[in-house]
């Protein structure tokens, strides 16, 4: 293999580990998953290793339990894992003392991303700590980054909205619009449920109707370093209007949507007909305990 195949086959992927699953009732970061009580975060770490992501960046909460900062020690990487905090002061903006006296709560998964900024030096993907995407996911999404012939294109995994639900309670998912493979809008929408086979949510107290297989997005994205000077501007722009400094977070999906939206960048949706399953209730371990000893015993 040539040297310059070397360097180009490598992508590093951010793990967004922050925040306290309200409707869970804990961490879900730390929640036991495999038979000898592994986290979910170790098999996302595993699949990416074999599809050939070399650097993890994780991105966590500034007061971590004990229990996590041990089961992310025993994750069994070769290649490098680097733990980044979320504060709120890591904003690109100097007047930030000023915005941070009433503020309580984290930014969101836009800034989350923005604390990875100075330890990416390559393509790199991002990912839920608290989500299982699946072997096959890690690989399409390392072969296209590795592929991609335009720095001003991103990726993301689409997922049939079917195969995300929870069956113990609504879930909210980002629903995407696609044509020709491209991202032209995404949707979050909230209180989506299956009951008897159908899937809907619900508005002013009225079902809408959803399709099994219509696209949503489980913030698996891929990207190159020239996010962020996009990034950079969503977060200014953000943080330059009073409404947003208490309560609003700024979220990842709004800065591709508004990017996309303005012509500077392309989103190209790679399709999935995996399972992508999540922690958002506590009963939803058991079944996804389930799937992972399934997958183990197919090994």
């Amino acid at each position: 293999m040539k040297k310059e195949e070397k360097m180009k086959n490598q992508a590093e992927l951010v793990i967004l580990a922050g925040g306290l699953g309200s409707r869970f009732g804990g961490w879900k970061q730390i929640a036991p998953i495999g038979e000898n009580g592994e986290p979910l975060l170790h098999y996302s770490i595993s699949d990416a290793q074999k599809a050939g992501f070399t650097k993890i960046i994780l991105i966590t909460p500034p007061s971590l339990p004990q229990n996590f900062l041990k089961q992310l020690q025993k994750i069994p990487f070769q290649g490098e894992i680097i733990q980044r905090e979320q504060r709120l002061e890591q904003i690109p903006l100097k007047t930030h003392k000023n915005i941070l006296k009433e503020r309580n709560k984290p930014w969101g998964t836009a800034q989350a991303l923005w604390c990875a900024k100075n330890d990416i030096s390559t393509s790199f993907a991002l990912i839920n700590a608290d989500d299982f995407y699946g072997k096959e996911s890690f690989e399409k999404m390392f072969q296209a980054l590795n592929e991609a012939k335009n720095e001003n294109q991103s990726y993301f995994i689409a997922y049939p909205l079917e195969k995300t639900l929870s069956p113990h309670g609504k879930v909210n998912r980002a629903i995407c619009k696609i044509k020709n493979k491209q991202l032209l809008k995404i949707t979050e929408t909230k209180g989506i449920k299956e009951d008897q086979g159908e899937i809907f949510t619900s508005i002013q107290n009225k079902k809408l109707p959803l399709k099994a297989d219509t696209p949503v997005s489980m913030n698996f994205w891929g990207f190159t370093p020239a996010l962020f000077p996009h990034l950079e501007e969503f977060i200014k722009t953000f943080l330059k209007n009073p409404s947003n400094l208490i309560e609003k977070e700024m979220y990842l999906p709004e800065c591709i949507q508004q990017i996309i939206q303005k012509k500077k960048h392309k989103c190209i949706a790679i399709k999935s007909k995996d399972y992508c399953l999540g922690i958002t209730y506590p009963q939803d371990l058991k079944k996804m305990q389930n799937h992972i000893k399934k997958i183990n015993d197919a090994n």
